[in-house]
């Protein structure tokens, strides 16, 4: 794709388009709630993370003005428990929508995002999941990632809570 903006923006101002982006992205992508709890954003949750410095947003759009989203990524900015003192980034989000797939959008904002981190955070360490129902191949070795851990999920089934299923 030519033309693209990549850029770090706060949450709160859009935070309804980022929503409907989301759950634009999960309604495309069946695979995206495979094996996971159902989708339930709380917004108020990732705003307040926002106002305390915890929270960067990469968007992507095309140079046109009002340009709709076409993909982005959102961080947690975290200081590690288990390394005191270190600043981490762990990628929560990272969607890029369906008909611009395969375009080098998530190439970029994950690019950006460690430009950023690198210039202008103390941010020494970068994490990425890739979800295993993806048939994608990840694109973070080529990125300089390294595979670290390998996550498994059970969904407990609980009487007392709506279902997981």
């Amino acid at each position: 794709m030519t033309d693209l903006s990549i850029s770090r923006v706060p949450l709160q101002p859009i935070w309804l388009e980022v929503d409907q982006f989301i759950r634009s992205y999960y309604a495309a992508t069946p695979e995206a709630q495979t094996g996971i709890l159902p989708l339930e954003i709380d917004w108020n949750f990732f705003l307040s993370i926002e106002k305390a410095n915890g929270l960067c947003l990469f968007t992507a759009r095309a140079e046109v003005a009002a340009s709709p989203l076409l993909g982005l990524s959102l961080y947690f900015l975290i200081h590690h428990p288990q390394h005191k003192g270190r600043l981490v980034a762990i990628c929560n989000t990272l969607a890029v929508a369906v008909p611009h797939r395969g375009q080098g959008i998530a190439t970029s904002l994950v690019k950006t995002a460690l430009q950023y981190f690198q210039s202008s955070t103390s941010v020494q360490m970068v994490t990425h999941g890739h979800r295993a129902v993806y048939q994608a191949k990840p694109l973070f070795p080529a990125l300089g990632f390294h595979k670290e851990e390998e996550t498994y999920i059970i969904l407990l089934p609980r009487k007392d809570l709506p279902s997981c299923q």
